[in-house]
């Protein structure tokens, strides 16, 4: 069982200084007899948007949230992992960024710290028998992104960020197993009369294969396509290929299938 509520007050004008504040509450309850584990946490919402000129804009906010997965969520996660696992939702209390974000004319650069507190944090750990067994962590993430976004005239658009950060297991419990320093993105946007086509790369750096931090496992990288081509303004055609190039090993001793192909038909009532 989980659940969140709370709301906000929004203040200040579109193109001003905007402000919302406000207040969150965060529960869960895992039963006793599938594993037993609760957390209720309150925590405040803020979010601010300061004009600092014609280009540039100041932000800072903190969206506490609950990130929850089901069964199927959770072997997409890690396809690995030990069967009947217990399931139990991220709790995030402080989920804090600040930055400031330059906008001229079809070029955008946004660049933030972020930080996490999370009382509740799923991880993977290696078992006796090979496979992966999820615990439950409160963890600490601090770090910071840079992104840059390009549009041309003619609609084509390029994306890339990159992503430095660090994680901390409370109660000196080490590093989180698995979970990357370093992260980098970027997407090319093509569109035509009928559709478009669309190319993602996606790499994650080396990174801890347990929580002290004693061996590494491999970096890897994703280079992903997809397109859409509409036989109607209801009716589209639709596909995506995964895994187009490179070797991928996300949990170590286990690599991932090679280029998989998906496409069918999309309508829209």
């Amino acid at each position: 069982q989980f659940a969140a509520a709370g709301g906000a007050l929004v203040l200040g004008k579109t193109g001003g200084v905007e402000l919302s504040l406000g207040a969150r509450a965060l529960g869960y309850q895992v039963a006793v007899d599938v594993g037993d584990g609760y957390s209720e946490v309150i925590s405040p919402i803020v979010d601010i948007s300061i004009p600092a000129g014609p280009t540039v804009r100041l932000f800072a906010s903190n969206d506490p949230m609950l990130v929850t997965r089901g069964l199927a969520d959770h072997f997409e996660t890690n396809p690995f992992a030990t069967a009947q696992p217990v399931l139990a939702p991220d709790v995030l209390q402080i989920n804090a960024r600040a930055g400031a974000e330059v906008t001229n004319g079809q070029v955008r650069i946004r660049g933030f710290a972020h930080y996490v507190d999370a009382p509740t944090w799923l991880i993977f750990e290696r078992s006796g028998d090979g496979m992966f067994v999820e615990g439950y962590e409160s963890v600490r993430i601090q770090g910071v992104t840079g992104e840059a976004t390009f549009i041309t005239k003619s609609g084509v658009s390029f994306e890339a960020g990159v992503t430095v950060r660090e994680s901390e297991i409370d109660n000196n419990g080490g590093v989180i197993p698995f979970y990357a320093p370093i992260t980098a993105r970027a997407s090319l946007q093509i569109p035509f009369a009928r559709g478009r086509v669309g190319l993602t790369a996606y790499r994650e750096s080396e990174r801890p294969a347990d929580r002290a931090d004693r061996s590494k496992v491999s970096p890897y990288a994703l280079i992903s396509a997809d397109a859409r081509f509409d036989l109607t303004s209801a009716i589209a055609i639709v596909g995506q290929a995964d895994r187009l190039a490179g070797r991928v090993e996300e949990w170590s001793g286990y690599q991932l299938p090679g280029t998989t192909v998906r496409a069918g038909l999309r309508v829209t009532l």
